[in-house]
């Protein structure tokens, strides 16, 4: 007679569904998940150790970036108090999959206030990552004939907790651009994964660089929190 217990099912801690439990290594720390195929995309990949900016990806020139010489007028003032108030909440925010789209002119603090929302969600234990049309631009050259490489380096956005996006949608898209851009906006509309957007072009403008189906998405995403920025370009001044 078999005296051994019988082993329990696992079960999706976030649905009751038969699930899989797996050991990740982050910064250096064990960490155990469990969950089921349908939630996987939206398990919580939290570390103990905040992630660097730079592991993350972010440029050199943003890394001090802050919102202390973020200067208040009548043309942003309704930007910053939508900003106050985004980040009084910024964890159920980020864990309900809100999404953010920064529109405005160059130079009107876009990529200030994503980068700002960006490294608060480093500092509470979210992975994220940072991605540009330039990098996008690189990799689809360098990955062009490799399809097994090209897929993991679409999957890093795709899955990834956080995705801070700056700028989308900048200069003339090739299709297979435009397909990337379906892939991981897709994919994390459907999974309500969490993404900052920053863009200089209206939506309009947008739905013709981009496609109608991917701006359809983002507004999609981003309910509640498409944000216009006013004002002339800092930069210059």
């Amino acid at each position: 007679m078999n005296t051994e217990p019988e082993a329990v099912p696992i079960k999706c801690p976030h649905c009751g569904r038969p699930a899989v439990q797996r050991t990740l290594i982050v910064l250096g720390m064990e960490k155990t998940l469990v969950f089921c195929n349908k939630c996987a995309p939206q398990v919580e990949v939290k570390s103990d150790f905040p992630m660097m900016p730079r592991e993350a990806g972010l440029p050199e020139r943003l890394i001090d970036e802050t919102m202390d010489d973020f200067k208040v007028d009548e043309k942003n003032r309704n930007v910053y108090e939508w900003y106050k108030t985004f980040i009084s909440a910024l964890n159920d925010k980020i864990k309900s999959g809100q999404s953010v789209f920064l529109t405005g002119r160059y130079g009107t603090g876009k990529t200030k206030i994503a980068t700002d929302i960006f490294k608060r969600c480093l500092e509470l234990g979210y992975r994220g990552r940072v991605l540009n049309n330039g990098e996008i631009r690189f990799n689809l050259n360098k990955y062009a004939m490799d399809g097994y490489e090209k897929s993991a380096w679409i999957s890093k956005y795709r899955a990834v907790r956080l995705l801070f996006w700056d700028d989308i949608g900048q200069g003339k898209l090739t299709d297979s651009q435009i397909d990337f851009y379906y892939q991981v906006i897709n994919y994390r509309y459907d999974n309500r994964l969490p993404t900052l957007f920053t863009s200089h072009t209206n939506s309009e403008e947008l739905s013709g660089i981009i496609g109608e189906e991917n701006l359809s998405r983002i507004l999609g995403m981003c309910q509640g929190n498409v944000i216009k920025i006013e004002g002339d370009d800092r930069r210059i001044k």
